[in-house]
């Protein structure tokens, strides 16, 4: 697939925002992140369930939860380590060692999704299917009148 650009420093941005947006969920304490994420998985079962009427013909059940089962992993680990640590959980693991807990496993899940996920040339992204049912037909200049 190509890229219009590529972000510079990718390799360390990616790993460390999402170590980062980890840290954030797992500090808003047990009482928002057993029921905020433990919804999310039950919102999963019920996509499993009705994954005969979502439009993604090009992939196979198989193939979908393959590439989405680091998410339930990251909603899992991040529950137990919730429930273990020091923001509103039991503190059998305390701090600082929680939070270096949940920033390695988010890094070992980082790399997981990253494996794992739909292969390029099974990547169907809306635009272009706009795009190739779209009709060649001249276009007018943009005009302050037409915006």
């Amino acid at each position: 697939m190509t890229r219009p650009f590529r972000v510079k420093g990718m390799a360390v941005l990616g790993p460390l925002s999402f170590i980062i947006a980890a840290l954030i969920v797992y500090w808003s304490g047990w009482g928002t992140v057993s029921w905020l994420l433990g919804l999310q998985i039950l919102m999963f079962v019920v996509y499993l369930l009705c994954a005969r009427w979502v439009p993604t013909a090009h992939l196979n059940l198989k193939q979908q939860v393959r590439s989405s089962a680091w998410l339930i992993g990251f909603y899992a680990v991040t529950i137990l380590l919730s429930k273990l640590g020091s923001f509103g959980g039991i503190g059998a693991i305390g701090h600082p060692l929680d939070t270096i807990v949940v920033a390695a496993c988010a890094l070992g899940i980082y790399y997981w999704g990253a494996a794992t996920g739909v292969p390029a040339h099974l990547v169907r992204l809306e635009h272009e299917a706009d795009e190739s049912e779209a009709v060649d037909e001249p276009r007018a200049p943009l005009t302050p009148a037409t915006y």
